[in-house]
């Protein structure tokens, strides 16, 4: 059941894909059929699935809801090929619904789970779902791929009511992903196609998955959306359009902080800049000895770093290191 547990991993861990959308590309533009077709839209109600109309919280409407997913992972721990295989399984798996159910609802249960778990070694033998990632389409196309694959095995009703919940939510983070990282489009285009994204999934349904009320989160989120614009000003322009994107954000003490925070940057990357350029001249120089040289350069980086400068003479030391392996 490996490769079950690494699909499974690859599809719910997206917290992750937040911090890791900044240097992921894209994915393969070319597959357009998971881009342009939904797997779940704004007709399939996620939050419903998880509702029970009766006693018992398993089944809604005669058939299993999406809570019936955690008491069949339970059920899964149990197996053991080594003893008595799937028929040994499904009789255990029968006994404990009827030991626990009424009739009728052991029996919805006791059916529903052996096309679950069916659908669940199907996928661990079928090398279709190796999930070899690439991109956040290509993991689009995994999860696409494998809920259409569980609605052949189970059923439709069966596999969205199982699995509909977190399928969607994966489905909405990526899509959103895919979005914001598409170095083709200019800010405006990305915010248009977030809004329409959330109507087309979620219309009517207060949602905000994948969205921070976090001043600086947003501000970066900002800053992302318009990267091509930025990227295509010029330095001061862009200066003066970062400030405009901060003035979205933040409070007067705060820009004041950031105006700090910058103007130090900006005084560091020029002392770099000027003992590189220093530093050039002396390992440039003719007949200088090693020694004089090294002690010259250790000199420099006084001059330039001060009380930094052996932090700066470790830096250097790792860096090169680094190269040479």
């Amino acid at each position: 059941m490996k490769r079950i547990i690494i699909i499974a991993l690859v599809l719910i861990a997206l917290v992750a894909l937040i911090a890791w959308r900044f240097n992921t590309p894209a994915g393969n533009p070319g597959s357009h059929h998971t881009q342009e077709n939904y797997i779940f839209d704004k007709s399939f109600d996620a939050q419903k699935v998880l509702i029970p109309d009766g006693d018992n919280p398993y089944l809604a409407k005669g058939a299993v809801n999406a809570r019936a997913l955690e008491l069949f992972h339970r059920l899964d721990e149990l197996y053991s090929p080594s003893s008595g295989g799937l028929s040994a399984h499904y009789e255990y798996a029968g006994r404990y619904f009827n030991e626990n159910f009424n009739e009728t609802d052991a029996r919805v249960l006791s059916e529903a789970y052996k096309k679950y778990f069916s659908c669940q070694i199907r996928l661990f033998h079928d090398r279709h779902f190796d999930p070899k990632i690439t991109g956040f389409e290509d993991m689009l196309k995994l999860l696409y791929d494998v809920q259409s694959f569980r609605r052949e095995s189970m059923g439709a009703q069966t596999a969205d009511a199982l699995f509909g919940a977190e399928v969607k939510e994966m489905e909405y983070i990526l899509r959103r992903e895919m979005i914001i990282t598409d170095e083709s489009l200019f800010g405006a285009e990305k915010e248009k196609r977030l809004a329409s994204l959330k109507s087309d999934m979620w219309e009517g349904q207060d949602i905000a998955l994948g969205e921070d009320d976090n001043a600086y989160n947003l501000y970066q989120l900002k800053m992302q959306l318009y990267s091509k614009d930025l990227s295509m000003l010029a330095e001061k322009e862009r200066a003066l359009k970062i400030k405009e994107i901060r003035r979205e954000f933040f409070t007067k003490e705060q820009l004041e902080k950031l105006n700090e925070t910058d103007s130090l940057i900006a005084r560091e990357r020029e002392t770099l800049r000027l003992y590189r350029q220093a530093e050039k001249k002396i390992k440039s120089a003719p007949d200088l000895p090693p020694e004089v040289r090294a002690q010259k350069i250790h000199a420099l980086q006084d001059e330039h770093f001060g009380d930094q400068a052996d932090a700066f003479r470790r830096a250097e030391s790792i860096e090169h290191g680094l190269k040479k392996e």
